[in-house]
């Protein structure tokens, strides 16, 4: 994929969408989707166009992304969040700070 950044990947999704083959009502959902917060927003039916604008060449399914960054480890920023302390606790163990350290906000 290889954006820096979420603005850098909305430009992208932006320049990709005006391809003939993305149509209406999934270019629309597609727009409203990555003018909300990313965090907040639904992206259920969306994942695989956005993949495929994101991503032209290799076109390889989300899942196979996520499970490569899980493979590598205790998951950090937006993953985390988006998986939960419960969940990230429960698959790679509690984080226990070192004496005198400051827990993690």
């Amino acid at each position: 994929m290889g954006h820096k950044s979420w603005d850098e990947a909305k430009q992208a999704v932006t320049k990709g969408l005006e391809r003939p083959d993305f149509k209406e009502p999934l270019k629309g959902r597609i727009k409203a989707a990555i003018e909300k917060d990313r965090t907040k927003v639904d992206l259920k039916g969306l994942v695989n166009p956005l993949v495929e604008l994101l991503d032209p060449d290799k076109l390889l399914p989300s899942h196979f992304r996520v499970g490569a960054i899980l493979k590598r480890g205790r998951p950090t920023g937006m993953l985390a969040a988006f998986l939960g302390v419960p969940v990230v606790d429960a698959l790679w163990g509690k984080v226990v700070p070192a004496a005198g350290a400051q827990p993690p906000v």
